[in-house]
């Protein structure tokens, strides 16, 4: 799908250069002639300009907060209640937040950190299963974490790269067509 779209854009883009050498010279359409090269470098550097505050700049993370187990009991409720919001802004609740192998964990929210770093938080022991994922910024009340991840329960991971706060490490395919795309114009 990813290449078919790259196909396609590549085309389009072709046949505007032909419009726009063939209204300015009106003697060659050969997108890759000698004259229209200029006309390439110039329209790859702009791609790769255009592509760059997104690849680097831009993190999306995913924002959700587990819902509690109901037969989790209401002193222990109150407790993570105050443990949580000591210590964070939680996002909402999501069924799915705690369930991220789940095939239909994709449609859990996902938001735009900018420069920020994703943040995933899990508590499991005996019956209790609390999960939640954000921004650094907008998710911890405390002083900012190092990039890695904390062993025990409550653990918590910080991570860099797009949709990292889910447990398999993956980038955003978005972030891969866009440097597909500037590849398959640099040729």
């Amino acid at each position: 799908m990813l290449m078919i779209t790259a196909f396609c854009l590549k085309h389009c883009l072709e046949r505007i250069i032909r419009s726009f050498s063939s209204q300015c010279s009106r003697k060659s359409t050969d997108v890759l002639s000698e004259k229209n090269y200029p006309m390439l470098i110039f329209f790859n550097v702009f791609l790769f300009l255009f592509t760059l505050p997104h690849l680097i700049v831009s993190t999306r993370c995913y924002f959700c907060t587990s819902m509690l187990s109901s037969d989790i009991d209401d002193s222990a409720k109150e407790a993570m209640k105050n443990l949580v919001y000591t210590n964070f802004n939680p996002p909402p609740t999501h069924e799915l937040c705690a369930l991220s192998d789940d095939i239909e964990f994709r449609i859990v929210q996902q938001i735009d950190c900018g420069d920020d770093r994703c943040v995933l938080v899990k508590a499991f022991e005996k019956n209790l299963h609390f999960v939640m994922r954000g921004c650094e910024k907008s998710l911890s009340r405390v002083a900012p974490l190092e990039p890695s991840c904390t062993t025990g329960s409550p653990s918590v991971c910080v991570c860099e790269s797009d949709l990292c706060n889910h447990s398999p490490i993956s980038n955003s395919p978005a972030n891969i067509a866009l440097i597909l795309l500037f590849i398959a114009f640099m040729w």
